[in-house]
């Protein structure tokens, strides 16, 4: 028989794992290259990291399949 679990189990090394820093303005592809003109250190909607001195590109929507039915009495 399984016993019931009292809680969440944690290891020592549970605190070290994926602590994520903000991103902030000088971290923009824009800022570093000069480009921004929005005074402030707030991030703005045009933000993108500065990934190895090229511009990557925004990240895409997830698609989500339409039912058939609405496309049809459309």
């Amino acid at each position: 028989m399984i016993g019931v679990r009292k809680g969440p189990v944690y290891t020592e090394h549970a605190a070290d794992v994926s602590k994520k820093t903000k991103a902030t303005c000088n971290d923009c592809y824009f800022r570093c290259a000069g480009l921004c003109a929005l005074p402030g250190d707030t991030i703005c909607p045009t933000f993108r990291m500065q990934a190895a001195g090229h511009l990557a590109p925004p990240p895409q929507p997830q698609l989500v399949a339409r039912p058939l039915a609405a496309v049809t009495a459309a």
